[in-house]
């Protein structure tokens, strides 16, 4: 017990000492009668003058006057919601030939084809038999900005296209049979006079007669044939434009946010193919 009591005098004794060095003790001031500190030490060490500060004070400016606005505004939680949205589909069944917007063949032409070949830029092919017809078109994703009446996608048109080339040749056709029939028309009615002005036989002039108007009638037929084969056109050519996917959207710009269907794959009538949004109208 007594070895113990030595160790733990001597311990106490190396760490003051060790705490005396290192300046660790603070300084022992005297106090008066009040209680407050002298300012000096029973041990004579004095304070250290630290002398004048770095940098002068400097005063704060002082703040704007804010102009009179009345009440403070009312800020309301809320949400953007879009107000005009649609699902673009196609309105014939068939292969989506590509989803994109197609380049006009115009500005190929001007500008050159290697110009559209880039990113986001492919040809596709349309088979007619006996050749085959490209188009360059830019390929959509969602989040992409479009304008109005924009085309968004086009199902494979083959067999339109090739239903316009023949509507096309029957007016042709039609257009050339009326002309010889209005040539066979004048003639008629040239000879019906000239068997008037020679007096005829009553036979012969009831002949030119019976031709006359029987070349007539025929000339009125093919005059309407060609008004018919040119309806069956325009038939096609719509055919052929149902074929283009469309934005309907009546504002200057949309917003693709969803493709439900991708290049290659088969569609049904009015099956959606993207679903846009316009940016144009938010209700809050």
């Amino acid at each position: 017990m007594g070895r113990f009591l030595v160790l733990l005098i001597t311990a106490s004794a190396i760490g003051a000492i060790v705490a005396w060095q290192l300046n660790l003790v603070p300084n022992l001031q005297n106090w008066d009668n009040a209680g407050h500190p002298t300012g000096h030490s029973d041990l004579g060490s004095s304070r250290m003058d630290l002398g004048n500060s770095l940098f002068a004070e400097q005063s704060l400016p002082p703040l704007p006057r804010r102009a009179s606005l009345g009440a403070d505004p009312i800020v309301l939680a809320g949400n953007l919601t879009v107000v005009a949205k649609m699902d673009a589909c196609a309105s014939i069944p068939g292969q989506l030939l590509f989803v994109g917007e197609e380049i006009p063949e115009g500005a190929v032409q001007i500008a050159g084809a290697a110009v559209f070949l880039q990113d986001q830029i492919y040809p596709a092919t349309i088979n007619q038999g006996d050749r085959n017809v490209s188009k360059l078109y830019y390929q959509l994703s969602e989040g992409k900005i479009i304008g109005p009446e924009g085309m968004v996608a086009l199902v494979d048109p083959a067999k339109a296209a090739h239903a316009v080339l023949e509507k096309q040749v029957k007016v042709t056709a039609a257009k050339a049979e009326y002309e010889a029939a209005l040539k066979i028309d004048f003639e008629a009615e040239r000879r019906l006079r000239i068997e008037e002005r020679t007096k005829s036989s009553e036979m012969d002039l009831s002949n030119a007669i019976l031709t006359q108007v029987k070349q007539r009638a025929e000339t009125i037929g093919k005059r309407e044939a060609v008004r018919v084969a040119e309806i069956d056109l325009e038939k096609e050519k719509l055919n052929l434009r149902l074929h283009r996917v469309e934005n309907r959207l009546p504002v200057k710009y949309s917003q693709i946010r969803t493709i439900y269907k991708h290049t290659g794959e088969a569609v049904k009538d009015l099956e959606p193919v993207l679903h846009l949004q316009a940016l144009d109208r938010l209700s809050a």
